[in-house]
């Protein structure tokens, strides 16, 4: 089996255009460049795709492959769930689906009428909303719990930084260095404990706790 050369955008419109001014048979012309005459062909139906493309010139494809949005209204759902999220309150695919028959009642009958039955319908809607936050790179996680708020901590982290250059301002750059604080926990302890039943399952105070170290991360401003 023979190597083909692979074209890309400008390879393709240089070719048809050489092509149409060439003014010969498809079977001459292919032989002639040594390529495939099914390959010209396929060149030649998408000619106007091909000479009038906005992709870029040495890209493979002329673009519009991949799996196309169902979702008419993603914008309006991907705000949705920042702005739940940005709330730091939960998210889950049910909120969406909530969402969809809140706002978009239409959009989410026509889309479950398409359905073999209800239970094909609901576990079609499940994934779908679970494709859609894959997309736009929301992920499952274990929810902890919080003390601030986002923005306040945002809020808090401004007006730090701008009392604390008006302060220093004067300094240099490679004068203000950063010192972060981390600890590092090992020879954790085992949460459970075998134990006979109906006996005791206390343990000494001094094993209950982990032995720590402080890790220092300093780093210069500039």
């Amino acid at each position: 089996m023979g190597v083909y050369a692979k074209h890309d955008n400008d390879g393709r419109e240089a070719l048809v255009s050489e092509f149409l001014q060439a003014n010969l048979p498809v079977k001459t012309f292919a032989e002639m460049r040594g390529i495939p005459r099914s390959t010209l062909r396929n060149m030649l139906k998408r000619g106007d795709r091909i000479c009038t493309q906005e992709a870029k010139g040495k890209k493979a494809t002329l673009g519009g492959q991949g799996r196309k949005q169902l979702i008419t209204f993603a914008g309006e759902l991907e705000t949705f769930m920042d702005a739940v999220r940005d709330e730091e309150c939960y998210l889950t695919h049910t909120h969406m689906i909530t969402f969809m028959k809140l706002h978009h009642k239409e959009w989410l009958d026509e889309y479950l009428m398409n359905k073999k039955n209800d239970e094909r319908a609901y576990h079609s809607l499940m994934r779908l909303c679970q494709r859609f936050s894959t997309r736009y790179k929301f992920s499952q996680r274990v929810a902890c719990a919080t003390k601030m708020k986002q923005t306040e901590l945002a809020e808090l982290r401004d007006n730090f930084a701008a009392s604390f250059w008006e302060k220093f301002r004067a300094v240099a750059p490679s004068d203000i260095i950063n010192v972060d604080e981390t600890p590092v926990y090992y020879d954790s302890p085992p949460r459970k404990t075998l134990a006979r039943i109906g006996a005791s399952s206390k343990v000494n105070k001094s094993q209950k706790h982990a032995d720590r170290l402080t890790a220092v991360l300093s780093i210069r401003s500039n």
